[in-house]
């Protein structure tokens, strides 16, 4: 239906204890209308048969990743990141995915068709739905680094900003994978890693876009969107939850102007307390 493509996309897959979820997401990938693909799944010890079952699997173009249970989200990509510098070209593209995700047999090529019409370099964001009601969970994030605060964004209007993506779904090339780096997994090892990441590239001239042809479709109760129901304690502690005080503390204190990186703790008290 569309012509080949010369250039591999490498799709980034962190997975753990969810064969039935990781099976569709890699039949819908071998489903794809663009068929240079490269599929990179990071098992991180699971215990489901996950490794057992892909190791089955005859694909020249399926890569498994073996860790013990302690990489989570972050080191993950990170083994997934560097395995594909080490086995790419610079034409090619990498799209990091959930294992939990739906979506349909253009996605690839919706990707790469709209990345190619961009003048500048640019990470693009997937178009994130319900997969029940269809209607826009995530279209990116706006990040107010004055009152030190993280908004998801609705729409993806042209005149709004986008300071931040997630990563269900985040699409670029190699060379801007050289730019920008890989995740900081010293400070990010689970949750906001893909935040930090991408407001890094935005701070390195690389802009942020969402591709509204390439829709995510997720269910309403995520494991990555059900964590609020967390001690306060926890909130301030915790370094893999995504509603971790500690963690946004430390992204607004690495990540935007610096003259208000050294105030970042004492404007994000003030600005919950003044509310």
């Amino acid at each position: 239906m569309f012509e080949m493509k010369e250039n591999y996309i490498h799709c980034i897959i962190p997975s753990f204890n969810r064969i039935k979820q990781l099976k569709e997401t890699y039949d819908q990938l071998i489903s794809q209308t663009y068929k240079n693909i490269k599929i990179i799944i990071i098992n991180d010890g699971s215990s489901d048969g996950t490794l057992e079952y892909f190791n089955s699997i005859d694909n020249e173009n399926l890569h498994i990743i073996n860790g013990d249970g302690n990489l989570w989200w972050g080191k993950s990509v990170n083994e997934g990141l560097k395995y594909v510098l080490e086995t790419s070209s610079n034409e090619d593209y990498v799209l990091l995915l959930n294992d939990d995700i739906y979506f349909d047999n253009n996605l690839l090529y919706n990707f790469s068709n709209d990345l190619s019409k961009c003048k500048t370099p640019t990470l693009l964001g997937a178009y994130q739905a319900d997969n029940l009601t269809k209607s826009a969970t995530h279209l990116g994030y706006k990040v107010d680094f004055l009152k030190t605060k993280i908004t998801p964004l609705f729409s993806s209007n042209d005149d709004i900003n986008i300071g931040a993506l997630p990563a269900r779904g985040l699409f670029f090339t190699i060379d801007t994978l050289k730019n920008v780096g890989l995740i900081n997994t010293f400070l990010f090892r689970q949750a906001v890693g893909d935040l930090e990441f991408t407001a890094r590239a935005l701070e390195k001239g690389i802009n942020l876009k969402i591709c509204e042809d390439a829709i995510i479709y997720t269910d309403a109760k995520s494991d990555d969107d059900s964590q609020m129901a967390q001690s306060l304690f926890k909130r301030f502690t915790s370094r893999y939850n995504n509603n971790s005080f500690l963690l946004y503390i430390i992204f607004f204190s690495i990540r935007g102007p610096w003259f208000l990186r050294i105030s970042s703790l004492i404007r994000f008290i003030f600005f919950r307390i003044s509310r």
